[in-house]
């Protein structure tokens, strides 16, 4: 993750975008999530969810609020896409 600076504190962990003062904070549940994202950016809803232990729909979610909060982004077709990360301007 070269554009964003990881802060852990207590076991929360925030998420702070390069060149902007933009920090996001991530739940254990998400920050996990982005781990798997960033080792594996076409693993399936169904993967995510049996690795973390998490419904199909919490995983859902949670995608919805990295994708919201600009951290990923779906990249292709529903069936064979990918998300990534999104670098910083």
């Amino acid at each position: 993750m070269n554009f964003v600076t990881m802060h852990e504190s207590h076991g929360k962990a925030t998420v702070k975008r390069r060149n902007s003062g933009i920090s996001i904070y991530l739940t254990p549940s998400r920050k996990t999530i982005l781990e798997i994202i960033t080792k594996n950016p076409k693993i399936k809803i169904a993967e995510i969810a049996m690795t973390t232990n998490l419904t199909a729909r919490n995983v859902e979610k949670n995608l919805y609020f990295l994708k919201s909060s600009g951290l990923i982004k779906r990249v292709g077709g529903r069936k064979f896409g990918e998300r990534e990360m999104i670098d910083s301007p």
